[in-house]
C-alpha cells in the first residue's frame, strides 16, 4: 500500500484545485459561522461541516503538492 502511494504521480493542477476548494470551504464556513452568530438563525452544524471538509481538502491539497 505504501509503495502504491509513493509511485503515484499527481498532476499539479489537480493539487491546486483541491487546495483552492479547501480554502474556499474554510472561507465559506467562517462567513457562515459569523452570519449565524449575528442572525441567531439555524444551527452551526452546517458551518462546522464546511470547516471539516475545508480542512480535509486543504490538507489533501498540500499533501498532493508535495507528492508532485
Amino acid at each position: 500500500y505504501i509503495r502504491t502511494i509513493n509511485n503515484m504521480k499527481v498532476n499539479i493542477w489537480v493539487a491546486l484545485i483541491v487546495l483552492v476548494v479547501g480554502l474556499w470551504d474554510l472561507y465559506y464556513a467562517y462567513n457562515r459561522y459569523q452570519e449565524k452568530k449575528i442572525t441567531k438563525r439555524g444551527s452551526k452544524a452546517d458551518a462546522i461541516s464546511f470547516a471539516i471538509l475545508g480542512t480535509i481538502f486543504t490538507i489533501g491539497g498540500i499533501i498532493m503538492l508535495f507528492m508532485h
